[in-house]
């Protein structure tokens, strides 16, 4: 699991941004306010604070380790993906574009847009998202270890209702392909349930206020991200969100070991009759064919 996937959504700002001097020069009328909300996860997350912390680099190194497990198990699968881009407090997106993503392991992704509609700005978007992502899959700068990052120990909470040390992420460099804010790391198996924060630079003049959001979730026993959101201020044409989600996800085998098999064996465990992972929000697992 790479900040890279976690950027998906931001680097899109920088595209609207290059459209917006290109040919939005005008006055576009822009709805003040909050953005439209990412559709998702709507667990509480808490961060409580009391009683002794974890050691710090043995949860480091089961996070580094649970990362790696994961990728290690990867077989080749399809998903299916959902980018909607807002204006302002807009409910209604003024572009949509559904996508399927194939990766074959270890790190080639290809991608062909299914369906468009609306603003074309959003196709246009997504096409560079999608490229950039292709690129990062082959590149390991920017994963989330300590060869990228510090980190401090925040405190407990819990999302997806799953208990989580909660970490602050410290870029060691400003470099736009990494972030700066907190994840949300699973107790027992150190997989990452959530991220939120903003980029450790601002790639363009055009962009402020940029925040970005991510959940991951299990999909046929490997940990993927299923939601990102990502906010910017755009100059001259104002507030913008897009919004990432999986809608199916495909395969030709489970896979039945390694971290994301663990958590949801766990799931299995407790008493968890209100328990959902973050992947089952507006996703539909297909089974192997």
């Amino acid at each position: 699991m790479e900040i890279s996937l976690l950027l998906a959504t931001f680097f899109l700002w920088t595209i609207l941004a290059a459209s917006a001097q290109i040919g939005s020069r005008a006055a576009i009328p822009v709805a003040s306010g909050k953005s439209t909300a990412l559709p998702g996860n709507t667990d509480s997350v808490s961060a409580g604070l009391s009683g002794p912390g974890p050691d710090l680099q043995i949860l480091i190194t089961g996070l580094e380790t649970a990362q790696h497990v994961n990728r290690a198990h990867m077989v080749p699968f399809t998903v299916t993906r959902e980018y909607e881009l807002f204006r302002g407090e807009n409910r209604e997106a003024m572009g949509t574009v559904v996508v399927e993503v194939h990766f074959q392991p270890p790190a080639t992704k290809t991608w062909i847009i299914k369906k468009t509609s609306g603003s074309g700005r959003a196709e246009t978007v997504v096409k560079n998202v999608l490229e950039r992502e292709v690129n990062w899959a082959r590149d390991s700068r920017s994963a989330i270890g300590r060869q990228n990052y510090d980190f401090q120990f925040v405190g407990s909470g819990e999302t997806d209702r799953r208990p989580c040390y909660i970490l602050e992420l410290i870029p060691k460099r400003a470099d736009s392909d990494l972030l700066r804010g907190r994840i949300w790391v699973d107790r027992d198996t150190y997989l990452i349930h959530r991220f939120e924060g903003t980029p450790a630079k601002n790639p363009s003049w055009w962009l402020k206020d940029v925040k970005i959001s991510s959940s991951y979730g299990e999909l046929g026993g490997i940990w993927l991200p299923t939601n990102s959101k990502g906010l910017a201020d755009v100059r001259l044409i104002g507030p913008h969100t897009m919004t990432e989600r999986t809608l199916s996800y495909r395969a030709g085998r489970t896979v039945v070991e390694g971290p994301a098999a663990d958590m949801m064996r766990l799931a299995r465990a407790q008493n968890s009759s209100s328990y959902r992972p973050s992947a089952t929000v507006g996703v539909s697992i297909i089974g192997p064919r």
